[in-house]
């Protein structure tokens, strides 16, 4: 198993339920392509480098998981 990070960025004005719903269900779409979640860490709402759909902040989330490469490119 090789061991992988994925951070992506979610609306910012997102509501901590809406959000929590966001990570679960790809927290199911990494368990569905049979990785291994290690760690889902919420970073919080991060200033962007540079705007995205007209908005300046984002919030970050980190994913690390194991995974045997194979399904990575689905």
């Amino acid at each position: 198993m090789n061991y992988y990070e994925t951070l992506y960025i979610v609306h910012p004005a997102l509501e901590s339920g809406r959000l929590k719903d966001i990570v679960l269900s790809i927290g199911s779409i990494f368990s569905n392509n049979k990785a291994n979640i290690l760690n889902t860490h919420v970073w919080g709402k991060k200033k962007l480098a540079y705007m995205i759909d007209k908005q300046k902040y984002g919030t970050y989330i980190l994913v690390q998981f194991e995974s045997d490469g194979q399904e990575i490119n689905t």
